[in-house]
């Protein structure tokens, strides 16, 4: 992936309590709404062996009036049978209550099966109330959290890439994308197209109908591009 940018000066004010030395990896999440940048420091993969109730950090911050809002952590209780719990997040903009809301995702994961054994447990912070509440839902799903490779903001939606729980992988699709509707806090599942993965060329599909797995197209076919992992 290729930038270009201009060459603005930006003092990033490290007096804040988000950025010190503690930092594992500092991520975008999504978009920049309305001028307002969400920031989150975590690893991906959390071991039931050494739990920490403050091992990721989110923050919303505004450059232009250089505003800085630190979001409270929330504790998820882990099972004992569980070894790990995979987290993702997305951060979007409820055109309706004209709010900002982040949601948390947390994937429960047993090492002695392959997959998920269980509904992910879904969170949305709120910043009109600072703060934290879980929803109820069945999500049938666990997502790929990687804000570089597998995520975008789109039409008052956030969306990742996302598989089968262990449940319903031998029905259905493994791979697919879910989306999370910001105003209406619903998820939606949308298949994608069954294709072989090769390590040398990139296909580059299209839906020309959102939502429908059947209006995908593909549009280029682009390699073979030996030692290139992604674009």
């Amino acid at each position: 992936m290729v930038y270009s940018f201009p060459k603005p000066s930006l003092d990033l004010n490290r007096e804040t309590p988000f950025f010190n030395d503690d930092m594992q990896e500092l991520n975008i999440l999504g978009a920049c709404i309305n001028g307002v940048i969400c920031l989150y420091d975590r690893p991906f993969l959390i071991s039931n062996q050494h739990p920490n109730d403050d091992l990721y950090r989110i923050a919303l911050w505004n450059p232009e009036i250089r505003e800085f809002k630190v979001l409270p952590t929330r504790h998820v209780h882990c099972p004992s049978h569980v070894d790990h719990t995979y987290e993702g997040f997305g951060f979007g903009y409820d055109h309706k209550s004209n709010d900002y809301k982040v949601v948390r995702i947390v994937s429960f994961w047993d090492d002695s099966i392959v997959g998920p054994d269980r509904s992910p447990l879904v969170e949305v912070y709120t910043l009109s109330t600072d703060s934290w509440r879980q929803i109820d839902t069945v999500l049938d799903a666990s997502i790929l959290s990687d804000p570089c490779k597998s995520e975008i903001y789109l039409n008052g939606a956030y969306h990742w890439l996302a598989y089968r729980s262990k449940q319903s992988w031998p029905h259905g699709d493994t791979e697919l994308i879910i989306s999370f509707d910001m105003s209406d806090e619903i998820f939606q599942i949308i298949g994608c197209q069954k294709e072989t993965v090769t390590a040398k060329n990139f296909d580059i599909w299209m839906m020309y109908e959102y939502g429908v797995k059947e209006s995908w197209i593909k549009q280029f076919v682009i390699g073979p591009l030996v030692g290139i992992e992604r674009p």
